[in-house]
């Protein structure tokens, strides 16, 4: 309901993007700084690593929500994201 009335109510489109995009982005930048201050991953581009690794997440989960039989179809994408986003970015 929200993704439909978010167009018409500009108080829904902000609780949307909150919601769906900053409080997520918020979440993965800190997790990721705190991985590179530990030496776990390599030190770059906080914010950029974070939507690297959390909105294609996002985007899968969502589309979970859509087509419930797409579980586990999603659950190995997001495997294999993750095992991909570590490959890239973890310290050698």
């Amino acid at each position: 309901m929200l993704i439909i009335e978010q167009f018409q109510n500009e108080n829904l489109a902000k609780m949307q993007t909150k919601q769906n995009y900053t409080d997520i982005m918020n979440y993965f930048t800190k997790m990721i700084k705190f991985y590179i201050s530990k030496g776990i991953l390599v030190d770059g581009d906080a914010e950029l690593m974070a939507a690297q690794l959390c909105l294609p997440i996002s985007v899968w989960i969502n589309l979970c929500d859509r087509d419930p039989n797409r579980e586990g179809e999603v659950m190995a994408l997001i495997s294999r994201h993750i095992n991909q986003f570590f490959k890239i970015y973890k310290v050698q």
